[in-house]
């Protein structure tokens, strides 16, 4: 039972991250641009400094956050049996 709960939450995160890829690749280059821009203003809101190690990996989550904040996109169960997850904002 654990294990199938495991593997339809790994299946989820695999789906949930291929869609924001898909999303982000759609983006025109300006709304990308924006979008980068609102995830790096975030950030410096937060405190953590443009030289930090792995700074551009938090903006790329960052960016995910926002997409799915403003419901461009909707995280949705894989087996349709839950309502969709309510996304909370990183900050």
């Amino acid at each position: 039972m654990r294990v199938d709960a495991q593997l339809r939450r790994e299946r989820e995160e695999r789906e949930r991250r291929w869609r924001l890829s898909d999303m982000r690749a759609s983006l025109s280059d300006e709304a990308l641009a924006t979008l980068k821009h609102c995830a790096e203003k975030a950030l410096a809101t937060d405190g953590v400094e443009r030289t930090r190690l792995g700074y551009n990996v938090l903006v790329k989550l960052k960016i995910d956050d926002l997409l799915e904040q403003e419901g461009i996109l909707m995280p949705v169960s894989a087996d349709d049996a839950h309502p969709p997850a309510t996304v909370m904002a990183r900050r």
